[in-house]
């Protein structure tokens, strides 16, 4: 069990990786076997830039408290071509706004030939000596230049940067050049110029400005941001672009969808991580080493090179979000611990069995934690995972631990997705989305559980963006998938919880201020709910349609719309809502159908004490083949003597009718339905009698049955039987 070392910014490979001193420089540089471990150069502590920086609620920007960075062009508008070059200020793509500058050359551009510019007003930028933008091409050009112009035409260069392109074609990507001094105190255009000879080619630009070169309040689109001065666990945003005094956060690389942080308004000190700039055009391997059961090989982040602590975490960022921060293809049992990536499609793909995620976190990625198929065990704890795509996306994994000791902000698709064969998925600790899931389908949620069985889940959090995104999502492909719920607070949102084809159980469920409902219950789910209330859900407390039944306890729904039914069918088959002590309110027990309901009555009694059960139709399409239907009661029968059962009954208008039943071969002997049905007058209590001799011993359940009119009530107190 060998310890090597790495360092990502002073190592060299040419070193054999022993010691600190004899650090390697990339993780393709070491060879590892069964429990050995590495040990990788934390990134520098987080810097106070001397800036305050204020955090609004629901925005994707912040706004700090001076210049330290300085707009050219938000690439919006009034460009203007070169020679045989078209230029538009394009809705096709863009990072920030709603546009970008879009340039297609022709078929004789040559060298040192100007593409387009753009006239500004006099500008000093003396103060500045970083160039940042965005780009994005389609072609095979490579060789640019970026000019700052004394002039309004682009052609006396002030100062000018060799554009450094990956070669991705179609993947927007940061580029931040050093001048190597102060820019021009008088700048009135900025220009492309290329710098060899092409044809045929699109390019896209994006977000000109500019900032210092170095120091504490050096910020740059490879800058991470945050308010804490911690080395392990802080959130640290990826910045998207800026506009003098405006920060934008990135989100996983849409334009369209952005971060919304999420928290109380407030102006701290403002803090950033430089992490380490990953420059590759591809995804970066580790070796093709892979441990054991038992004998991990661990990946670890945040070592302190001088005192040899593990002290801080290491932070890496992409130039473009097409790329993985590494790719663990055909690794088993790896530990990858305090680590953070930054603009990426995914730090952490987490492929085959036995792979463990400690303490790392992501900005900016599409799917930060991806678990694929046949995953089959592993552990994944995440810390904060800011303005992805998705969380993590489990596919045919079963036997997973999931953690988290921080927050998710502005996960634009889902959370969590786990789909297929997912089994076994234990979410454990508590979970706090904010401004997660910004779509508005009904299948798709914070939490999207499409998995086949036994997910249990501990204590989520969820604030949603108002209007926007499902609390959760849970079903359709997952017909005998059983879900656990230990804590549910979901506020905002379109739907907070919706549910099709799933057994679903619940415990100190809280959902407050959705568009619509706060359940949607839907296609023969099953769910019950234990403890825990609805408040200010706009269009009302349940939807519930398509055989689905819904069971409340000891539940308070404050909206006045507390049940609506739905769906395909038109008579009482729908479903139905059972609220159990409702309020919170000892004795106190609704039934919703979409025909009619069930409640306890305290006050309409046929004896002085306890409850009797009122039933109430409400709709015409409760008739003699669909009534409302209420058990009453289970009791053990034995074989050969007469069973005696009765019931009182009373009704407060004689166009509703009512009958106490046993059920056919509900026992050996009983061939036929035995019923009796209500014959008094109205606001008269009846004792309606049923015999019956069965032929075996055995269980059995009588019921009432009630149907006619929509203003009518029947109530039932007081059954006996004897035999």
């Amino acid at each position: 069990m060998t310890t090597h070392y790495l360092d990502l910014v002073n190592g060299n490979n040419a070193n054999n990786g022993t010691s600190w001193a004899l650090a390697k420089l990339t993780v393709a540089g070491i060879t590892a076997s069964a429990g050995d471990t590495i040990r990788v150069a934390k990134t520098a502590d987080p810097v106070d830039t001397g800036l305050t920086a204020t955090w609004t609620d629901d925005t994707t920007t912040i706004v700090t408290s001076s210049n330290v960075t300085k707009i050219i062009d938000d690439c919006e508008t009034g460009w203007v071509a070169g020679l045989n070059v078209t230029v538009t200020n394009s809705t096709d793509t863009c990072r920030i706004g709603s546009k970008s500058t879009k340039i297609v050359t022709g078929a004789t551009v040559t060298a040192a030939q100007l593409l387009a510019y753009k006239t500004i007003s006099s500008t000093d930028y003396s103060a500045y000596q970083l160039i940042n933008f965005w780009m994005m091409k389609t072609g095979a050009t490579t060789k640019l230049e970026i000019r700052l112009c004394s002039d309004t035409l682009g052609v006396t260069a002030v100062n000018t940067f060799t554009v450094n392109h990956l070669g991705q074609s179609g993947v927007w990507e940061s580029n931040v050049q050093d001048y190597g001094g102060a820019l021009g105190a008088a700048i009135q255009s900025i220009a492309i110029y290329c710098t060899d000879t092409f044809a045929n080619d699109t390019i896209y630009f994006d977000n000109f400005f500019v900032s210092k070169a170095s120091g504490a309040d050096s910020i740059t689109l490879h800058t991470l941001l945050g308010t804490s001065s911690s080395a392990q666990g802080a959130e640290f945003y990826s910045i998207l672009g800026a506009n003098n005094t405006t920060i934008y956060l990135e989100s996983y690389g849409s334009s369209t969808v952005q971060l919304m942080w999420s928290g109380t308004t407030a102006s701290p000190s403002l803090y950033k991580i430089s992490p380490v700039v990953n420059s590759t055009a591809a995804n970066p391997n580790i070796p093709a080493n892979s441990g054991s059961l038992g004998n991990l090989i661990t990946w670890s982040g945040g070592w302190d090179t001088g005192s040899t602590t593990q002290n801080g975490e290491t932070w890496q960022i992409n130039k473009c979000s097409a790329f993985n921060i590494w790719t663990l293809s055909s690794r088993s049992y790896l530990k990858i611990e305090r680590w953070g990536a930054a603009r990426c499609y995914s730090g952490f793909p987490i492929v085959l069995n036995g792979q463990y995620i400690s303490n790392c976190q992501a900005s900016a990625n599409t799917i930060p934690f991806g678990t694929s198929v046949t995953v089959t065990s592993g552990t994944i704890n995440v810390i904060n995972v800011l303005g992805c795509a998705r969380v993590i996306e489990m596919n045919n994994t079963r036997d997973v631990t999931l953690t988290c000791s921080g927050r998710i902000v502005g996960a634009a698709v889902d959370g969590i997705k786990m789909v297929n064969n997912c089994s076994r998925i234990n979410v454990s600790g508590t979970w706090t989305f904010r401004n997660c899931c910004y779509r508005t389908s009904f299948n798709e949620g914070v939490f999207n559980i499409q998995a086949s069985s036994d997910i249990f889940l501990d204590t989520i959090n969820i604030k949603q963006k108002s209007g926007l995104g499902n609390g959760l999502f849970i079903g359709y492909y997952s017909p005998n998938g059983r879900t656990k719920i230990k804590s549910l607070t979901i506020d905002r949102g379109s739907v907070g919880l919706y549910c099709a084809s799933s057994i679903l159980t619940m415990f100190n469920t809280t959902i407050t201020n959705t568009t619509t409902y706060a359940f949607s219950i839907n296609t023969a789910s099953t769910i019950e709910v234990y403890g825990g209330s609805t408040t200010s859900n706009s269009t009302g407390s349940v939807f519930i349609a398509d055989y689905s039944v819904a069971k409340f306890f000891n539940f308070t729904m404050n909206e006045s719309s507390k049940v609506t039914f739905g769906g395909l069918l038109s008579n009482g088959t729908r479903g139905y809502v059972y609220c159990h002590n409702d309020g919170n309110v000892v004795d106190s027990h609704k039934t919703y159908t979409s025909n009619g309901n069930i409640v306890s009555d305290s006050t309409t009694r046929h004896t002085a004490s306890g409850i009797s059960w009122k039933i109430s139709p409400t709709s015409t399409n409760a008739t003699i083949l669909s009534p409302i239907t209420i058990p009453v009661a289970k009791a053990y029968v034995t074989a050969s003597s007469v069973v005696t059962a009765t019931l009182w009954m009373r009704r407060d208008n004689t166009g509703v009718s009512a009958s106490f039943i046993l059920d056919p071969y509900m026992i050996d002997g009983i061939t036929s339905e035995v019923s009796s049905s209500i014959t008094a007058a109205a606001n008269t209590w009846e004792q309606v009698t049923i015999t019956f001799t069965p032929s075996s011993a055995g269980i059995i359940e009588f019921r009432v049955a009630v149907y006619g009119g929509t203003t009518y009530n029947v109530w039932i107190d007081d059954f006996d039987i004897t035999q």
